[in-house]
């Protein structure tokens, strides 16, 4: 049997119906086991619960008619994963709805300084120019976060977050730079367009940026994410999505996103955050961030995170320009 992956097990788990009446106790114990199981050790408790499941896919059967398609596919996903029978699972009937994977138009593994090379990938839309600046941002952004996860006291923290939450931020970036300068293998990068839907939202003309919500496992909140989750509980591949403001905004922004360039770069690590540090959009643009400052939500908000790389980056004279 192949490795079982905690986040795809999880989120399959919670989109079944609790019509199907399963004990959440059976997950939750096999979730206990997996890491043990993926280590290779016997386990005659997992193999109990491995046949409980057999018994659900008889269950399910039995109560077919009951069941609407979309809890019947993830539930047989998830029998796939953990009976060994993998297959491609087709997920179209499940509520939340991302577009689909398209083969990628665009494709190289880029060199990096001081990790191994990570494999970019685009769809669809970007050409050559695009794919260039985003390389150049991702390179920019690996790079800072490796200077603060040294430094992070002498950098402008204090401009953005509590004075109370400085471990906290530390710890954060620290995470940051463990996931992006040694876990992270390769992201995919594709564009919205405004009028169609992305986790069944309608995607409007202000939306710069999205990210597929990370799985929350039993036991792990928000703030392990900042202190070590990104690194542990986020898959090494990742994919960014840019919205219709991505590519249609103007220079002047505000103050700190001043020209294009670094509009696209803080929006970039702005989604690298949600999928890493599990931030929030508590607020949005420069003067809510600097007026919030000193609340206790502002470590968790994701253009807090933005304002305060891109400050260090002009602190440091290290500003994208193109």
């Amino acid at each position: 049997m192949p490795k079982i992956n905690k986040q795809v097990f999880w989120s399959q788990c919670k989109a079944i119906d609790s019509r199907l009446q399963i004990d959440p106790g059976m997950f939750k114990g096999i979730l206990q086991e997996i890491d043990l199981f993926n280590a290779g050790v016997d386990t005659s408790d997992l193999e109990i619960q491995l046949d409980a499941m057999e018994q659900i896919d008889s269950k399910v059967k039995n109560v077919r008619k009951f069941v609407p398609d979309k809890f019947e596919k993830p539930l047989t996903f998830l029998l796939s994963q953990l009976l060994g029978n993998i297959a491609k699972p087709d997920l179209s009937g499940q509520k939340g709805k991302f577009p689909k994977p398209q083969l990628a138009s665009y494709k190289e593994t880029v060199p990096f300084p001081d990790r191994t090379p990570m494999e970019i990938r685009g769809e669809e839309f970007f050409n050559p120019t695009d794919m260039h600046q985003v390389m150049n941002h991702l390179k920019l952004i690996c790079a800072l976060i490796h200077e603060l996860a040294k430094n992070v006291r002498t950098s402008p923290w204090h401009n953005w977050f509590p004075q109370a939450s400085y471990n906290e931020v530390r710890s954060a970036v620290r995470n940051l730079d463990l996931f992006l300068n040694t876990k992270c293998s390769g992201i995919t990068y594709r564009k919205l367009v405004a009028g169609k839907r992305c986790d069944n939202d309608l995607v409007g003309e202000k939306l710069a940026g999205q990210v597929v919500p990370n799985v929350m496992l039993p036991g792990v909140s928000r703030q392990d994410y900042r202190l070590a989750g990104g690194n542990t509980n986020v898959q090494s591949g990742l994919r960014i999505f840019f919205g219709p403001l991505y590519f249609s905004v103007k220079e002047g922004y505000d103050a700190l996103l001043d020209t294009v360039p670094i509009y696209r770069f803080m929006t970039h690590f702005h989604e690298l955050t949600h999928k890493i540090l599990k931030t929030r959009d508590h607020r949005y643009e420069l003067k809510n961030c600097q007026a919030e400052k000193n609340n206790p939500d502002a470590v968790e908000c994701a253009d807090s995170w933005g304002y305060y790389l891109v400050d260090y980056a002009g602190e440091t004279k290290q500003l994208p320009e193109s």
